[in-house]
């Protein structure tokens, strides 16, 4: 069998293991517990060993490794005796019914001593174990674990722990069906318990996908949880390592809740010690190599409920992790990394300011935090276009938002001279607030516009489908208010700001992608690219240098050519556009002058997006082609460069 098949699994193994094979077949005598139809064949321990000597296990176990090495032997190991198939008689995988049996049951202290008698013979051993929440002869894992928390939460560890995870079938999809081995078809109508499935993508799925730094043992280590000055049982808390990547895990199997510490590990066997030889304890600091820093601080991520920590890694070296657990709450930390303060303390005040509660993103509140007052202005003035929306007043002539604009381009001089050590000179900001301001104005008209010409319509068309919401406005005011200022919104966090306000129904990416635009959009008005002269292909033309726009298109190499994406790029391509328009439209511009331009901008986003479809949106070949290009001199050039 061995010499035809690269694993091999064992039914029902532990039936020939020779205490059981005596126990089911020749019984000791006066004791029973054997098959009842066996008990006048009863025998000895001496009797049957000089008939058994050896297990049956090992002999397999020591011909196969020898005659077809390279087989993995699979062994159904039940009754205990998972340990003693790996450890004793050398099998390569056992599958660990007590991992199912100990978690459902909550016997949580049984467990966590079972993985400590592991860690303190062979770590090795662990990572033979097939962890399984069902098989076919058992209950199915939702009868058992149910489909809510502690069915996630013993997930959780099955998708962590050191070994193999075995998902049984239907188990993802709920089905309450057993399936016996016999089965070619489902006897019940069950339907996919779509609830189930998303707790799958949104915990499950990452973690399987990062098997690589859960599956090893070496540097495997269990923590005790201390809660009220003793060892919280119910808690599973582990940390596993590859090289500089680290993971911590948490999980209460427990119908209540708890809150402690965990600092020190469970003893485990020295690397290099045989079976029986030296002990030893490690801390959690130690274990996620954190550094002895007094102003050093340790990020990390939780990827079960994506937000962001914070640590001192003094108080990780002295005190350990607190951690707060509610019933079958679990926590997988991910992404560490170390942070040094700078000269400010933002990071000291940071950890001050959170206390211990996770955030979406550090860096983004440490902006905010550094930046307050910049945010603030930010955020007031969003808050004033709102209001004027919601009132229909005009927004040119509201003297509070002016004002809020004129405060905000005041603390972004400020921050120019700051930046610059004193030797930048403010710009005069009264000028261009009022050409912001009436720029916005411009835009509503032009969206009011009544026009019967064809690709003045068509672009009329493409404003109500795609500029129409309160989101675009706040966009097109944060463009037209900071684009004569030097404030990059990234490092200010200005664009995280910006995202609370530009959330749009049906599109949950938009302030996202809000927030790279105007980021994209400023780096063009800044830079030697924009050219009034030029025309919109031209200026499109030229973003593909600049470093934001490139981000904004996901311009990307693959197999050697460099592409964008269609979507990014027309949406760019209309924004590039309108702006362009705004800033050519004086307000003595009559109404068939503005027809006509607004015309011109239909054909050159028109123009754009055709030559972006003939090139299959591959940059360089965009690029480098002229704004008039006709097919022969386009199958000239798409010839060649291929």
């Amino acid at each position: 069998m061995a010499r035809n098949f690269p694993i091999i699994r064992f039914d029902a193994a532990m039936t020939l293991a020779k205490k059981h094979y005596q126990r089911l077949w020749f019984p000791l005598r006066g004791l029973g517990g054997g098959v009842p139809s066996r008990a006048e064949h009863g025998m000895s321990k001496e009797e049957f060993d000089t008939v058994f000597p050896v297990e049956f296990w090992r002999e397999v176990v020591d011909r196969v490794a020898a005659e077809a090495p390279g087989t993995l032997l699979l062994a159904e190991a039940f009754w205990m005796m998972e340990g003693y198939f790996v450890r004793t008689l050398g099998m390569h995988r056992v599958y660990n019914s007590a991992f199912m049996n100990m978690l459902k049951t909550e016997e949580n202290a049984k467990y966590r001593t079972t993985i400590k008698n592991v860690l303190e013979f062979n770590h090795e051993i662990l990572k033979r174990f097939v962890n399984f929440m069902n098989n076919p002869d058992e209950k199915t894992a939702v009868a058992q674990f149910g489909s809510q928390g502690k069915y996630f939460g013993a997930c959780v560890l099955l998708s962590t722990m050191p070994g193999l995870p075995m998902f049984g079938h239907g188990q993802i999809e709920g089905f309450h069906e057993k399936y016996g081995m016999e089965y070619k078809r489902a006897y019940w109508d069950e339907q996919v318990d779509e609830g189930l499935v998303r707790g799958h993508d949104m915990w499950i799925f990452p973690l399987l996908r990062r098997r690589w730094l859960f599956s090893g043992s070496e540097n495997f280590v269990l923590y005790d949880f201390y809660a009220g000055g003793s060892v919280d049982e119910n808690v599973f808390a582990y940390s596993n390592r590859v090289g500089e990547h680290r993971a911590l895990v948490l999980y209460h199997n427990s119908h209540a809740t708890t809150s402690g510490w965990i600092r020190d590990s469970a003893a485990f066997l020295v690397a290099g010690e045989s079976e029986g030889g030296r002990l030893d304890r490690t801390t959690l600091a130690d274990a996620l190599v954190v550094p002895d820093e007094e102003r050093c601080y340790l990020v990390f991520r939780d990827q079960t409920e994506g937000l962001e920590y914070i640590r001192s890694a003094h108080e990780l070296r002295e005190k350990g992790l607190y951690a707060e657990l509610k019933e079958y709450q679990f926590h997988v930390f991910m992404d560490f990394r170390e942070v040094r303060d700078d000269a400010d303390d933002s990071w000291k005040q940071l950890h001050a300011n959170l206390n211990g509660s996770g955030v979406i993103s550090l860096e983004e509140e440490r902006k905010q935090m550094l930046y307050g007052e910049l945010n603030a202005l930010f955020h007031a003035v969003f808050e004033l276009l709102s209001e004027d929306d919601q009132s229909g007043q005009s927004v040119a002539s509201d003297p509070e938002l002016r004002q809020a604009i004129e405060l905000l381009h005041r603390e972004a001089a400020e921050d120019a001279l700051k930046t610059a050590a004193g030797k930048a000179k403010p710009k005069k900001s009264r000028k261009h607030i009022s050409n912001a301001l009436e720029q916005f104005a411009r835009f509503t008209e032009l969206r009011n516009h009544s026009t019967k010409a064809a690709d003045a319509h068509s672009f009329q068309l493409r404003l109500s489908a795609g500029f129409s919401d309160r989101a675009v406005e706040i966009l097109l005011l944060a463009w037209l208010i900071l684009r004569e200022t030097s404030l990059d919104p990234v490092s200010r966090g200005l664009d995280c700001t910006l995202r609370k306000f530009v959330q749009r129904d049906g599109d949950p990416d938009f302030g996202i992608r809000a927030a790279l635009l105007l980021t994209a959009l400023l780096q063009w008005w800044r830079s030697d690219k924009r050219d009034s002269a030029a025309s919109g292909l031209q200026q499109m033309q030229g973003l593909f240098e600049l470093e934001a726009c490139q981000v904004f298109l996901q311009h990307h190499t693959s197999d050697g050519v460099e592409w964008f994406s269609k979507e990014r790029f027309e949406e760019l391509y209309e924004w590039l556009t309108l702006l362009l328009l705004l800033d050519g439209c004086g307000a003595s511009l009559t109404a068939r002058t503005i027809t006509a331009k607004m015309a011109e901008a239909e054909r050159s986003i028109s123009l754009g997006v055709k030559l972006a479809h003939d090139v299959g949106y591959r940059s360089r070949l965009f690029v480098e082609l002229p704004e008039k290009t006709d097919g022969r001199r386009f199958l000239e050039v798409k010839q060649t460069t291929a």
